[in-house]
């Protein structure tokens, strides 16, 4: 019966820590991002964060490990370079990490962002990995009345199918939001609010499909098709349309 009742009040104490955000006890549980949020060198970043504003730095890189959803309320400035892992044989899911930028106010980058590749057989026998699909690679989404670009923004290609196996499709990028900052003096992509600065040395790559598997003598099943390539839209959604 003492047992019984121990085993509840651990559970309950598990529990309440895990609402709280993570054992307030375990050394190993990283601090919760919050306020004007600095990104440093080397960091990782996955999951859902709410903070006052957010910047990396010129010179600093950071990770994206996972799904990675950001709201910032005042501001978003990326002047360091934000690299999103790609998917590896061993990865839980078949899919590149996605990142999700939104704010009010202004998203500003300078620094390039690199999608992640979805998983990729392409070193593997077919034979071996029949059916198995290439995963998608990295989307993007960013929301935000202005967003301003003057860097390489590059979505994630999708990985070469199993034995078989379809390709993964590229990765795209979406941007929901207002009116250009300065239509007159940039070019305007169809997607309403970015703009490529004049003379801007990058731009927007959509990520390219992965190819189809091969086919493996014998096997009775479909041939493969190679993914979708990536693409770039943008809807407006303020509140006066």
């Amino acid at each position: 019966m003492l047992a019984d009742k121990f085993s509840l009040l651990l559970a309950l104490t598990l529990l309440a820590n895990f609402q709280a955000g993570g054992a307030p006890d375990d050394p190993a549980a990283p601090p919760r991002p919050s306020g004007a949020f600095v990104a440093t060198n080397g960091m990782t970043l996955s999951g859902w964060i709410s903070v006052d504003s957010f910047h990396v730095p010129y010179g600093q890189n950071i990770t994206i490990v996972d799904d990675l959803s950001l709201f910032a309320k005042d501001h978003i400035l990326i002047e360091g370079t934000i690299t999103i892992s790609d998917r590896t044989l061993n990865s839980t899911s078949a899919d590149a990490p996605a990142l999700h930028l939104k704010t009010p106010g202004e998203l500003v980058v300078l620094g390039n962002i690199v999608g992640g590749k979805g998983r990729c057989f392409a070193k593997v026998a077919p034979e071996t990995c029949l059916g198995q699909r290439g995963g998608s690679g990295s989307d993007l989404l960013f929301e935000s009345d202005s967003v301003l670009l003057n860097a390489r923004i590059s979505t994630g290609d999708g990985g070469v199918g199993g034995g078989h196996g379809d390709g993964g499709s590229g990765g795209s990028i979406r941007l929901f939001g207002g009116t250009p900052m300065n239509p007159a003096d940039s070019v305007v992509l169809a997607a309403y609010g970015l703009e490529i600065a004049p003379g801007s040395p990058g731009g927007i790559f959509a990520g390219g499909g992965g190819r189809g598997g091969a086919n493996v003598p014998g096997s009775n099943l479909p041939a493969s098709s190679g993914g979708n390539g990536g693409g770039a839209m943008g809807r407006r959604v303020t509140e006066d349309k």
